[in-house]
């Protein structure tokens, strides 16, 4: 420095170019006393100096290193072995090999063939009982996968003491000496193969071109793969055969249920060769012992038990006599002229059945007169089901007939899908003028028309005043001519309380008519048409 710049310097109002001085290590001299030393020495020596009130502000230029360090805030990520959330992702691959404790490794003493293996953590505990540790091991401080290995070098040392390499970091000296350094000591990777063979790093290869555990790795790795796949074969061979099994023991139930029911058949056809024959009366005990059980004067249910003709007998011995039941549901059967034949006798004298029920059986026109006929002397019928039976208009006709006599007790006859037309609504007609026991008639899906339908609400409009619920659904022949008639029905019948007419071909404008008017009626009580 020239004597100018000095005294440049030593100035009081140059203080500030003091402070920023470019050569950190020249001489200067105090600008309030007589001191000389090195510019960054100036800091120290105004702190105890007697001349200056205030140390000057020394502003020092940032070296251009220390303006391109930013600190950035590191970024971590978790493992996924120990669950540790504050391991930088830089650092991860040497945690997972050197410091989680949750690797799994192998024993220090593996050289000396202890089969020790567990987690890091555990390894402590099982050196204190591990006979192997107790003799030396030949290679001292052997690494194998993720084994610790003890670097003693100070935190500032850079390179491998062990290969020579000056260029590792010292962060990077750990993972080098556990994955890199050629003279790292290391065990065969065959050694779960039991091979004794260690060394150093860079001498693996050739040990591997002659070692025949590693040959024989490849071949124990494919038995290991194919018995796996073998096993999963015979779990699912197990699952099979499991379910064939469940299949086998239904099939079994099931061929058990059906050699019971050919055994029956078997009985049955006998039993019936014998009767056709005359050899042996007729049986059905099964029904026998339902009646049986059946409770004294009250109602015997045999629906849907396909019950024949014969067994008509049985019926009216068992339920109608013995058991002096008030109502018999035999709806859904196989009955035919010849049971309603026998049910018939069995009405002549009977004194306690109420209601009969015989719907969707196959009775006929011939069945129903038959019906009929055993009517005229019964007291005590109030309910007649014969719907579904096809009577027609001739089984219509012999039932008109029969409650026509003034000793007819019914009130109900249900007569639905009997294919009846206009001229059973002409027998019911005439019926309706006279009766005064009938309150309920069912009509719904039959083949009665126009006509059929001014026949009968004329009757009800002028000459019966007993009939409370008329279903006439369904009778898809009525049109808006039988509107007219229907109002008047409506406006002058004063015993209707149920009227039921939809389903058939009315139109819109015709229903609304027929409602309007039926609001005056005030017997009315349900309209559905």
């Amino acid at each position: 420095m020239s004597d100018t710049e000095s005294d440049e310097l030593t100035n009081d109002t140059s203080v500030d170019t003091i402070s920023t001085c470019n050569i950190y290590k020249s001489f200067i001299r105090c600008s309030k006393c007589t001191w000389l030393g090195y510019c960054d020495q100036l800091s120290d020596h105004w702190k105890t100096c007697a001349y200056t009130t205030r140390p000057p502000r020394v502003k020092k230029k940032k070296s251009r290193k220390k303006q391109l360090s930013i600190q950035v805030k590191p970024e971590y990520t978790q493992c996924t072995q120990c669950g540790n959330t504050t391991i930088e992702i830089s650092d991860l691959e040497y945690h997972m090999r050197g410091e989680c404790p949750k690797t799994h490794i192998l024993c220090k003493a593996v050289s000396n063939k202890c089969t020790w293996s567990g987690c890091r953590d555990e390894l402590s505990d099982h050196l204190k009982t591990c006979a192997y540790t107790i003799r030396p091991s030949p290679v001292e401080e052997i690494t194998f996968c993720d084994e610790e290995i003890s670097i003693q070098a100070k935190p500032d040392d850079t390179g491998c003491k062990q290969c020579g390499n000056t260029t590792i970091k010292t962060k990077a000296l750990k993972y080098h000496m556990r994955a890199e350094c050629p003279k790292t000591p290391i065990l065969c990777p065959a050694v779960s193969n039991q091979c004794t063979w260690s060394g150093y790093r860079d001498e693996l290869n050739d040990h591997l071109k002659t070692c025949a555990y590693k040959i024989r790795r490849p071949r124990v790795i494919e038995i290991i793969s194919r018995n796996e796949h073998l096993s999963t074969q015979v779990d699912q061979y197990k699952d099979r055969i499991k379910k064939l099994e469940i299949e086998a023991v239904e099939a079994n139930k099931i061929i058990t249920r059906l050699q019971e029911q050919c055994n029956e058949y078997e009985d049955r056809i006998k039993q019936l060769i014998n009767e056709s024959k005359g050899l042996v009366p007729y049986r059905n005990v099964e029904l026998q012992d339902f009646i049986e059980k059946c409770q004294l004067r009250l109602t015997v249910d045999l629906r849907s038990r396909r019950l024949n003709d014969r067994d008509m007998e049985i019926v009216v011995d068992e339920a109608m006599n013995k058991k002096q039941c008030k109502r018999l549901l035999l709806d859904q059967n196989k009955i035919s002229f010849e049971g309603a034949s026998i049910i018939a006798a069995g009405l002549k004298d009977n004194t306690t059945l109420e209601t009969l029920n015989l719907e969707k059986n196959s009775i006929g026109d011939k069945g129903a007169s038959i019906i009929a006929a055993g009517l005229k002397d019964n007291t005590t019928l109030e309910t007649l089901n014969l719907e579904k039976n096809s009577i027609g208009d001739k089984g219509v006709k012999s039932l008109s007939n029969v409650l026509l006599t003034k000793n007819s007790s019914l009130q109900r006859l249900d007569i639905n899908e009997n294919n009846i037309t206009n001229i059973g609504a002409q027998y019911l007609a005439d019926l309706l003028k006279i009766t005064t026991n009938l309150t309920w008639l069912g009509l719904h899906t039959n083949d009665i028309g126009d006509q059929g339908i001014e026949l009968l609400v004329n009757t009800l409009a002028y000459h019966n005043r007993h009939l409370q619920v008329l279903d006439l659904c369904f009778n898809k022949s009525v049109t808006d001519k039988s509107v007219e008639s229907l109002i008047t029905m409506v406006k002058h019948n004063r015993s209707l309380k149920r009227f039921h007419m939809y389903g058939c071909n009315l139109s819109e404008s015709g229903r609304d008519r027929i409602r309007l008017e039926a609001k005056s009626n005030t017997i009315l009580q349900l309209l559905e048409i």
